[in-house]
């Protein structure tokens, strides 16, 4: 069983085990009397939660694995099963009580079958001044809700400029900030593609020699 509770929270499954002792004045008369060789069956416990909250019922119901009934001497019949979950309302120290126990035993013979009185249901007390608690526990205050790391909050607030701005380089480019300069201009020796090819000196010369001869030529007479 768990020592701490937090409010709110159902209790997590867990196993109960549990044990009834036969004395040795009986083993003599249910094996050789009765004719009694294997005991099963189930044990209803009667079982209570005291919290802060109350007082609150919890039956148990278990069930008694096949126990062999020995030659002779004192034998434990065992018994096992699950806690119901639970859950409570209020902090505070709680316990779990248990008062009385009531075995449904089933006792068979060598071959299987019903032996001596058959079915027969055990009512079991606890002693004058025994301690009836089994276990106590703690009910903690409930989990307080997990708050937005502050590791989140910063990275979104840090993304938000960034995707604001232009980019320069392709995303998630490395490329340095040199690379977005203009290429540097071919050397000096090779002639750029776009500019018209100057003529020839001599043809230059003779073009406009042309030009001003016609000019000084008088057009014919009125």
């Amino acid at each position: 069983m768990p020592a701490t509770l937090p409010v709110g929270e159902s209790s997590p499954a867990f196993a109960i085990q549990a044990a009834a002792t036969v004395e040795a004045s009986f083993t003599l008369g249910l094996r050789y009397v009765l004719g009694v060789r294997t005991i099963e069956g189930s044990v209803d416990a009667d079982t209570r939660i005291f919290s802060p909250q109350g007082e609150t019922a919890v039956p148990v119901h278990l069930a008694i694995t096949r126990t062999s009934v020995p030659a002779s001497g004192a034998f434990e019949i065992p018994a096992t099963g699950n806690a119901p979950r639970l859950s409570f309302t209020r902090p505070g120290a709680g316990r779990v009580t248990a008062d009385r126990f009531t075995l449904h035993l089933v006792p068979k013979d060598a071959d299987g079958n019903l032996a001596g009185p058959g079915r027969v249901d055990v009512p079991c007390t606890l002693n004058g001044g025994q301690d009836n608690t089994v276990a106590p526990f703690e009910i903690t205050p409930a989990k307080a809700a997990p708050t937005p790391s502050a590791t989140a909050s910063h990275s979104a607030s840090a993304s938000a400029p960034a995707s604001a701005s232009p980019a320069t380089t392709p995303p998630e480019s490395d490329a340095p900030a040199a690379a977005t300069s203009p290429a540097p201009p071919p050397p000096s020796s090779a002639p750029a593609a776009s500019a018209p090819a100057a003529p020839p000196a001599p043809a230059a010369g003779i073009l406009l020699h042309r030009r001003s001869k016609r000019r000084a030529t008088p057009g014919p007479s009125a």
